[in-house]
């Protein structure tokens, strides 16, 4: 037995040798495939509101979903001035989505943010009302609340 990585045979390094040269080893991709979406796809369109004291946030958000009615993807616009934000988490959130992570998973982590934006009640055109910490909780509750909306029985 070897007693230094120096003295160790040639055929346990973890770099190849291959006609006098050393080549790094291949990586591994443990990321699950993307499950694409189909090109036509049923989604909920929402219009959710903060009220915050006087004042009111709006925020459109759109959920698609695969045609199991898991949710596949979705879209947050907002006039807010972290606009830019939003759509980036949104896109996260859909990739994420995408390569098989639970809705639930991401959900905890966006539930209870507090002082990331306005808090107060927050509501949509339907009947849907809640109290949130911050619009991520808002989107969250919402989402999770509507999550199984995209199935063939929708």
């Amino acid at each position: 037995m070897p007693r230094l990585a120096r003295d160790a045979p040639f055929d346990t390094s973890p770099w190849t040798h291959c006609c006098g040269k050393y080549t790094a080893p291949e990586k591994q991709n443990h990321m699950p495939e993307r499950e694409r979406l189909p090109a036509e796809r049923k989604a909920i369109n929402a219009r959710l509101t903060i009220m915050a004291g006087s004042d009111e946030f709006e925020y459109d958000l759109t959920v698609g979903y695969y045609p199991d009615g898991r949710i596949a993807e979705i879209f947050i616009r907002t006039q807010d001035p972290a606009a830019a934000v939003y759509d980036a988490l949104a896109c996260t959130i859909s990739i994420a989505l995408q390569h098989g992570s639970p809705f639930d998973s991401i959900r905890k982590h966006l539930e209870f943010q507090g002082n990331a934006g306005p808090s107060g009640m927050a509501c949509d055109e339907a009947a849907w009302k809640s109290k949130v910490s911050s619009p991520l909780d808002m989107i969250a509750k919402w989402v999770g609340d509507h999550q199984q909306l995209g199935g063939e029985d929708a």
